[in-house]
């Protein structure tokens, strides 16, 4: 499993951010397939697809990093939003902009 390469960064990130691992590995699987170098036509990079407004100084390629970084990004998005993973999941890959026009127009899930 990929996953298992990345198990380090992802359980430091996890204890850090208390943030389940098991949800830092399927967005790193579902951003990246695991790609430390991906990037996306939106200029998304690294394993967890961090915008580049988002990576305050981090190395987007270097796993370690984007982890951690990514680990605080989602981390924010589910204080946010009150433990409401599908919306804190709609913020990490949409912004929170885009969150809470659809939460101003009814749209919840």
């Amino acid at each position: 499993m990929d996953s298992v390469k990345y198990a380090e960064h992802i359980n430091a990130a996890a204890a850090k951010y208390k943030v389940d691992s098991a949800l830092i590995a399927a967005i790193i699987r579902q951003e990246s397939n695991f790609n430390p170098r991906a990037g996306s036509h939106a200029n998304a990079r690294g394993l967890m697809q961090i915008m580049p407004f988002n990576l305050q100084g981090t190395d987007p390629y270097d796993p370690k990093q984007n982890i951690l970084r990514g680990t605080e990004i989602i981390a924010g998005h589910l204080r946010h939003y009150k433990g409401n993973l599908n919306l804190a999941l709609a913020a990490y890959n949409a912004g929170s902009g885009a969150v809470a026009k659809d939460l101003a127009r009814g749209v919840t899930g």
